[in-house]
């Protein structure tokens, strides 16, 4: 797990970025969450993401099966050489049960399945999806190398998603992330967990707006 960088102007709002599906990350998430002891817990996760999670996983001694596709298939299997992986995200999950236990108010900060939507019909063209699948396809066959798991999923995404639509959906993301979290983080603690390929990007566009 990495901690953002200290936003200005915003001293009770943290960013802790965690590995996907590894499952020591969800530890240290944890032992963060207890230090710093948010009012909010604010998941980059869609609201329905949030709901399925919370229905399936949070406080059952069983877990359901959960079905993968082939680009999460192949990125499991290769952070496993970084340690430990489980499916569904061992971190969100952690972080909703430790919110749960300690009484702090779950905010999902993600765009909704039907806003996520309209944003990638309106940043992503055609030419960009075909990239975006040839780039899934050639991932799948040479997955990249990297010294630990956060080198791993950062360069996995760079590679992804480096069409220049793919950027614009990115950042249109991050925008209104950071909107709904300033708005939260004005009168309360808010921890928000996200995926640690995000967490430079997301902090960015918060410090660019700071002053706001």
């Amino acid at each position: 797990m990495k901690r953002g960088e200290p936003l200005p102007g915003r001293p009770g709002l943290a960013l802790l970025g965690v590995v996907r599906g590894l499952v020591r990350e969800a530890e240290e998430l944890e032992g963060a969450l207890d230090e710093l002891r948010p009012e909010v817990v604010a998941p980059a996760l869609s609201p329905e993401e949030v709901a399925g999670l919370t229905a399936h996983f949070v406080g059952r001694a069983t877990e359901p099966f959960v079905p993968l596709l082939g680009t999460e298939t192949v990125e499991i299997r290769e952070l496993g050489r970084y340690g430990e992986v489980r499916v569904p995200h061992p971190a969100f999950l952690a972080a909703l049960e430790w919110a749960r236990r300690s009484g702090a108010r779950v905010e999902p900060v993600d765009p909704s399945e039907e806003v996520y939507a309209e944003l990638f019909a309106s940043k992503v063209g055609y030419v960009e999806l075909v990239g975006r699948t040839l780039r899934e396809r050639r991932l799948l066959r040479s997955p990249p190398r990297a010294d630990g798991a956060e080198g791993f999923v950062v360069a996995w995404d760079r590679q992804l998603n480096r069409g220049r639509g793919s950027r614009a959906l990115g950042r249109e993301r991050e925008r209104l992330v950071a909107e709904r979290l300033r708005s939260l983080a004005h009168r309360e603690r808010v921890a928000c967990v996200v995926d640690r390929e995000r967490l430079e990007g997301l902090g960015t566009v918060l410090r660019a707006g700071a002053g706001g």
